[in-house]
């Protein structure tokens, strides 16, 4: 399976057709841990949105994804995932809001393994070793043999 890294200049030119169109911008980021190709590297909409300035950053409409099932831990067995929402129109997060409500209990490991994902371990916490252990490993394992 062959997917596509969007440069960041690709990025800021689907922004800037979004604002002139007035666009609603959803940014699938769920591989973003996965990109092992030479001279590509993740770029975030919702960060390149706020690096462009206010212009952008307080107009534009966006939803960006992530998934535990598709990150870097690649656990297709727990369904887990967040949709992040900058800007989103005050009448559609209403609606929004009663959309995700409908689905108010999601699996427990799911959950706990997007906080992982979303607020891993931190140096001075007992389980950081580990999970880096667990992080690195695979990733490294990964990138060698998307060489071969």
């Amino acid at each position: 399976m062959h997917c596509q890294v969007q440069s960041r200049q690709c990025i800021e030119d689907v922004i800037r057709f979004a604002a002139a169109e007035k666009l609603f911008l959803m940014a699938d980021e769920v591989y973003q841990d996965n990109v092992y190709a030479d001279g590509c590297k993740f770029h975030s909409f919702k960060r390149v949105l706020f690096e462009m300035g206010l212009e952008y950053s307080e107009k534009v409409e966006l939803a960006s994804f992530h998934s535990t099932s598709k990150c870097y831990m690649g656990e297709c067995g727990f369904r887990g995932g967040y949709m992040e929402v900058v800007n989103l129109d005050p009448e559609v997060k209403v609606q929004l809001t009663k959309l995700v409500s409908v689905r108010l209990c999601p699996p427990v490991p799911g959950q706990a393994l997007l906080d992982v994902v979303v607020n891993p371990p931190q140096p001075d916490e007992p389980s950081y070793d580990t999970f880096i252990k667990v992080y690195i490993v695979p990733l490294t394992v990964s990138f060698v043999h998307s060489k071969k």
